[in-house]
């Protein structure tokens, strides 16, 4: 399930009265739920990638460049293969 606009608004904003730690989460969550970025893309998130930033609603844009996530190495674990029954 995901929040809708209003909730997720509301959330970020209790989350972001927590000091400081809470105004980093608020920006976190922030990122993935409005931007659709994953985690290690937030993590690397820089200043530079910061392409423009909307004042109040809108559209902004940054640039991404060192998201490197992992690919499973092996069989992919949970997945039934239908050929076999």
């Amino acid at each position: 399930m995901v929040a809708n606009p209003n909730q997720a608004r509301a959330i970020l904003s209790e989350v972001g009265k927590e000091g400081a730690m809470g105004k980093r989460l608020a920006a976190f969550f922030g990122c993935m739920y409005y931007a659709a970025l994953r985690p290690e893309e937030v993590i690397d998130l820089r200043k530079e990638n910061i392409v423009n930033l909307p004042q109040g609603e809108g559209w902004g844009e940054f640039i991404l460049t060192n998201a490197d996530p992992e690919e499973p190495s092996g069989p992919m674990t949970g997945v039934r293969d239908s050929a076999a029954g």
